[in-house]
């Protein structure tokens, strides 16, 4: 409480760490060639061309032919220009591991129908995607499609997942149905930072995904 007195030593050890913690943030790990949105208003009622990044770099690790990323998980948007350790952390401040399942068609309908129900921009559950493309209707997902073709809804289809959704977070109950369920020791935000330092320079487009 305010009534303990501030030990001097503890203060030094703390200070010390933080100058540590601070110049180490400060490290740069890419270049945006434009703003990645990823603030709530934003990427829990659209596409956004952060959360089709991060849905495809899930993909790609869980080499699967859908990525979908709950939008919660990203928490806000990184401005053009230098990337620092520090966005990075900003962005994904949550330990969200990779996770791989399989689904049938008739279940990924189900996954998107909810998505589309949640209440715009209130809750993370609305999806970011990748390798999967649809339309909002009146009243459900409309023109789904897997890379171009449309969907099967009697055919399993590979899903890369964070382990939120796995879990059924945000009412998503479908992906504990799926099969094969598979979580890997990886965290989504070393996958992004592994990405941005490979690439260096980063400019994803919103593509008509939704």
């Amino acid at each position: 409480t305010e009534g303990i007195p501030e030990d001097k030593e503890v203060k030094q050890m703390i200070a010390s760490y933080r100058t540590k913690l601070e110049e180490k943030l400060k490290e740069v790990v890419g270049k945006a060639g434009g703003r990645l949105v990823g603030e709530a208003e934003n990427i829990r009622r659209t596409e956004t061309n952060l959360g089709n990044l991060v849905a495809d770099i899930m993909r790609k690790a869980a080499d699967t032919e859908i990525g979908l990323v709950n939008s919660g998980s990203i928490r806000g948007s990184i401005e053009e220009g230098a990337i620092t350790l520090e966005d990075v952390w900003r962005v994904f401040p949550y330990d969200s591991q990779l996770a791989r399942l399989e689904m049938a068609g008739s279940q990924i309908e189900e996954v998107l129908n909810h998505s589309v129900s949640l209440r715009p921009g209130l809750i993370g559950g609305f999806l970011q995607l990748s390798g999967l493309s649809f339309a909002i209707g009146p009243s459900a997902a409309q023109d789904i499609r897997v890379q171009g073709k449309p969907l099967q809804r009697e055919r399993f289809y590979s899903v890369a997942v964070t382990d939120f959704l796995l879990a059924g977070g945000d009412g998503y109950s479908h992906f504990q149905k799926g099969r094969n369920r598979l979580l890997y020791p990886l965290l989504i935000r070393d996958l992004l930072l592994g990405y941005l330092r490979e690439n260096k320079e980063v400019s994803p487009a919103v593509g008509g995904r939704i």
